[in-house]
Protein backbone atom coordinates (compact mmCIF):
# COMPACT_ATOMS: atom_id res chain seq x y z
CA UNK A 1 0.00 0.00 0.00
CA UNK A 2 1.08 3.27 -1.02
CA UNK A 3 -0.76 6.67 0.35
CA UNK A 4 -0.06 10.42 -0.33
CA UNK A 5 -2.33 13.25 1.62
CA UNK A 6 -4.71 15.07 -0.84
CA UNK A 7 -7.09 18.21 -0.46
CA UNK A 8 -9.72 16.44 -1.32
CA UNK A 9 -11.64 12.81 -0.74
CA UNK A 10 -9.77 9.67 -0.31
CA UNK A 11 -9.56 8.30 -3.84
CA UNK A 12 -8.46 4.29 -4.43
CA UNK A 13 -6.31 2.39 -6.98
CA UNK A 14 -5.61 -1.33 -7.21
CA UNK A 15 -2.38 -2.49 -9.30
CA UNK A 16 -1.97 -5.65 -10.63
CA UNK A 17 0.79 -5.99 -12.68
CA UNK A 18 1.33 -8.82 -15.47
CA UNK A 19 4.51 -9.99 -13.86
CA UNK A 20 2.49 -11.27 -11.07
CA UNK A 21 -0.35 -12.49 -13.11
CA UNK A 22 -0.15 -13.42 -16.64
CA UNK A 23 -3.74 -13.52 -17.71
CA UNK A 24 -5.91 -10.23 -17.70
CA UNK A 25 -8.87 -12.55 -15.94
CA UNK A 26 -6.77 -13.25 -13.03
CA UNK A 27 -5.47 -9.71 -12.72
CA UNK A 28 -9.11 -7.99 -13.01
CA UNK A 29 -10.42 -11.03 -10.26
CA UNK A 30 -7.50 -9.93 -8.08
CA UNK A 31 -8.83 -5.88 -9.16
CA UNK A 32 -12.10 -6.77 -8.61
CA UNK A 33 -11.78 -8.22 -5.09
CA UNK A 34 -10.06 -5.54 -3.80
CA UNK A 35 -11.85 -2.67 -4.64
CA UNK A 36 -15.06 -4.61 -3.43
CA UNK A 37 -13.30 -4.71 -0.42
CA UNK A 38 -12.47 -1.24 -0.08
CA UNK A 39 -16.21 0.13 -0.63
CA UNK A 40 -17.64 -2.17 1.93
CA UNK A 41 -15.03 -1.60 4.52
CA UNK A 42 -12.36 1.31 3.54
CA UNK A 43 -14.71 3.98 3.21
CA UNK A 44 -15.69 4.02 7.16
CA UNK A 45 -12.10 3.40 7.89
CA UNK A 46 -11.29 6.97 5.86
CA UNK A 47 -13.42 8.30 7.30
CA UNK A 48 -12.07 12.00 7.37
CA UNK A 49 -8.73 11.07 6.38
CA UNK A 50 -8.02 12.45 2.98
CA UNK A 51 -5.30 10.22 0.85
CA UNK A 52 -4.48 9.25 -2.61
CA UNK A 53 -4.56 5.28 -1.54
CA UNK A 54 -2.87 2.62 -4.01
CA UNK A 55 -3.24 -0.97 -3.45
CA UNK A 56 -0.19 -3.19 -4.63
CA UNK A 57 -1.37 -6.93 -5.70
CA UNK A 58 2.03 -9.35 -4.79
CA UNK A 59 2.01 -12.87 -6.18
CA UNK A 60 -0.25 -15.48 -4.84
CA UNK A 61 -2.81 -12.62 -4.63
CA UNK A 62 -5.35 -14.98 -7.00
CA UNK A 63 -4.99 -17.63 -4.73
CA UNK A 64 -6.39 -15.18 -1.69
CA UNK A 65 -10.01 -16.22 -0.55
CA UNK A 66 -11.90 -13.03 -0.62
CA UNK A 67 -12.14 -12.81 3.43
CA UNK A 68 -8.20 -12.72 3.33
CA UNK A 69 -8.22 -10.15 1.06
CA UNK A 70 -10.41 -8.02 3.06
CA UNK A 71 -8.85 -8.26 6.02
CA UNK A 72 -5.80 -7.82 5.24
CA UNK A 73 -7.30 -4.16 3.28
CA UNK A 74 -9.07 -3.29 6.89
CA UNK A 75 -5.82 -3.93 8.46
CA UNK A 76 -3.52 -1.82 6.52
CA UNK A 77 -6.31 1.01 6.38
CA UNK A 78 -6.10 1.03 10.67
CA UNK A 79 -3.14 1.95 10.20
CA UNK A 80 -3.44 5.35 8.90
Amino acid sequence: MVFLPNGTSPLFAAAVGSKILKHATDRNKVRRRIFEAIRLKGLELTKGKNYDIVFVARAGADKAEYDEICGDIAQLLKRL
